[in-house]
């Protein structure tokens, strides 16, 4: 008997024979994701095998139809509620806060919104502008002083496209997270080469629901302010 990965899979492999994603395809694997609680690691287990189907039908198939079935098989996964919250830490200096944060902004299919203090990390600027190439809408909320320090890419970022509003007031726009489709990540890593080289710095990663609404109400009400 099939555990409910492999029958999602089926479902998947199935709708790739025309490769696009049809109306009625994309509501069968919905609906047949409503009929399972995955966990976190098991969502992430159906996207790699999303990956991996694409990559066998790539040699026989238009470009264009292919990243549309990928974008329409993502984003049908991505919706669906995990049956358990994960949280995971990570701590600098070193490697581990910078990276998670790499793979975070890499795993986003529908949204990325960050609120940070400042960006001067050149592989996470050059990453949020990858995923903003692509398509996926990327907002950025951030302290107007830190936007003129030495090595900042705001306004880089800002220069290629992407949505960035400023804390103009006396006091710091001091926040430290962004918001990844259903993934939060905040603590008080900064978002610049010190903090992987130098600073004791941390973050936690989490998809528990209620914390994700929470940091989403605070976002939305900084976006506002800040128009």
């Amino acid at each position: 008997m099939k555990n409910s990965l492999e029958f999602l899979t089926d479902i998947l492999r199935q709708s790739l024979t025309d490769d696009v994603m049809t109306r009625a395809e994309k509501k069968s694997l919905r609906d047949a994701l409503s009929e399972v609680e995955l966990s976190s690691r098991e969502k992430i287990k159906l996207m790699s095998e999303v990956k991996n189907l694409a990559h066998r039908q790539s040699a026989s198939s238009d470009t264009q139809n292919l990243v549309s079935w990928v974008y329409e098989a993502f984003q049908t996964i991505a919706k669906n509620p995990s049956s358990e919250a994960s949280h995971s830490a990570y701590f600098s200096p070193g490697e581990e806060c910078r990276q998670k944060i790499i793979k975070s902004l890499n795993s986003a299919v529908r949204k990325i919104d960050i609120c940070v203090f400042t960006i001067s990390d050149d592989s996470i600027t050059e990453t949020i502008l990858e995923r903003h190439g692509l398509g996926i809408p990327v907002r950025i909320i951030s302290d107007n002083d830190k936007a003129f320090d030495r090595g900042s890419d705001l306004f880089r970022l800002r220069e290629r496209g992407i949505e960035i509003r400023f804390d103009t007031g006396p006091a710091h726009m001091h926040h430290k997270f962004a918001l990844m489709d259903e993934t939060l990540l905040t603590g008080s890593y900064n978002w610049t080469r010190s903090a992987a080289q130098e600073n004791y710095e941390n973050i936690l990663v989490t998809d528990e629901r209620g914390l994700l609404k929470e940091f989403t109400k605070e976002f939305d009400r900084l976006w506002a302010r800040f128009a």
